[in-house]
């Protein structure tokens, strides 16, 4: 089954996707699921500036590792 990582902690925002990619055959995983990730400051401007943000900072997080 595939993955896919929404960089929230949103547990509204993770069951509304769970329930989209379900259909897909897809697993959902968030932040909820990386304890040892801090919290991220969004300090963008914009939602869009803040969702790149966090992806950068979850795809850092994957790409050294440490999850």
């Amino acid at each position: 089954m595939k993955e896919i990582i929404i960089a929230t902690k949103n547990k509204g925002k993770v069951k509304d996707f769970e329930e989209l990619f379900r259909k897909r055959n897809m697993t959902v995983l968030s932040l909820l699921d990386f304890p040892e990730i801090d919290d991220i400051e969004e300090n963008g401007k914009t939602f869009a500036e803040n969702a790149a943000i966090k992806a950068e900072a979850l795809s850092s997080h994957r790409k050294d590792g440490s999850c």
